[in-house]
């Protein structure tokens, strides 16, 4: 990942945020707290959480959130966020994975 603060005219260099190859990810950020959600994995998903609390330099080992494999076979594009309470809510068009209580 990576970021610019001037508009695009110049980017810091990459972070990386999780290893292997990722289908998509989500990003919520809330001051210096960074949030990432990604998928790896078609037509069989599997989700995963990165965050940082320096603004996207570094970020913690990413973990695993969903116990059972979900099957996209209809390219849901899931979309995370950090929830008021700290738990993380994810959605797709069709479905919640993960809900805010």
């Amino acid at each position: 990942m990576s970021w610019s603060t001037d508009g695009g005219e110049n980017w810091a260099s990459p972070v990386i945020v999780d290893s292997g190859i990722c289908n998509l990810s989500s990003i919520a950020v809330y001051g210096n707290d960074v949030y990432v959600l990604i998928s790896k994995g078609w037509p069989f998903m599997d989700y995963y959480f990165a965050s940082s609390t320096d603004g996207g330099a570094s970020f913690e080992p990413s973990y695993q959130i969903n116990d059972t494999v979900v099957q996209d076979s209809v390219n849901e594009m899931p979309v995370g966020d950090l929830c008021q309470n700290g738990e993380i809510g994810v959605v797709s068009h069709f479905s919640v994975l993960l809900a805010c209580q």
